[in-house]
């Protein structure tokens, strides 16, 4: 399958697995290249640790791996147009132990699969999940938590059609909640270009600038 022992996605034929030696696939990552610390700083409370990204991803690539809870936004800003997030399963496995998938598209198309485990930790966080019915991804919001956002590993691969996809295995922590997440992105993920966007009109009706032509 396209995944390892450890939840992330395997390494393609060439052993393409771009990953800290303590990761999914146990890849060699080289100690020259760039640290990029894990955060923007404006969504998450940053584990500064960070993760050593390889070699390969182009820059719209490491913004996404290195993003801490705002890949929505930064997607939609991009397109000027707003995603549609499926939730695919929520399912609770065991007292406070929930899995859940989502799929979320742009124009039409897939772009980003999540699977998450989310654990509870604090009886008030049960409490506002079970009892009072707050939907899991707005848990942190309700309870006015920054989590720790600590990236693990990423790679990349190919599917059985030939198709490519980038990945990350992060973790969002705090006193109640912890959250592993593995997220598979679309190669083509800011190449969705089938239907163009109001932006894509407007600009079509003037000189590059937004001056009527």
């Amino acid at each position: 399958g396209d995944t390892n022992d450890a939840g992330g996605p395997a390494a393609d034929a060439a052993g393409d697995v771009l990953a800290p030696s303590d990761g999914p696939g146990g890849g060699r990552v080289s100690a020259k290249r760039p640290r990029v610390a894990p955060s923007f700083g404006d969504i998450m409370s940053p584990h500064m640790t960070g993760v050593t990204l390889p070699n390969g991803f182009s820059p719209l690539q490491r913004l996404l791996l290195t993003a801490n809870g705002n890949v929505e936004r930064i997607v939609s800003s991009f397109y000027y147009e707003p995603l549609t997030v499926l939730v695919n399963l929520n399912h609770k496995r065991s007292p406070c132990v929930y899995d859940r998938q989502v799929t979320m598209l742009v124009r039409g198309e897939p772009f980003l699969h999540a699977k998450s485990t989310i654990y509870l930790t604090d009886p008030a966080w049960e409490e506002m999940v079970e009892r009072r019915g707050t939907p899991l991804g707005a848990v942190f919001r309700v309870m006015g938590v920054l989590p720790t956002f600590h990236l693990r590993s990423v790679g990349r691969g190919r599917d059985s059609s030939g198709s490519g996809f980038f990945w990350r295995v992060y973790t969002l922590a705090s006193q109640g909640m912890t959250c592993e997440i593995t997220e598979t992105f679309a190669d083509d993920t800011f190449e969705k270009r089938s239907r163009g966007s109001a932006l894509d009109a407007s600009l079509a009706s003037t000189d590059g600038h937004g001056i009527p032509v």
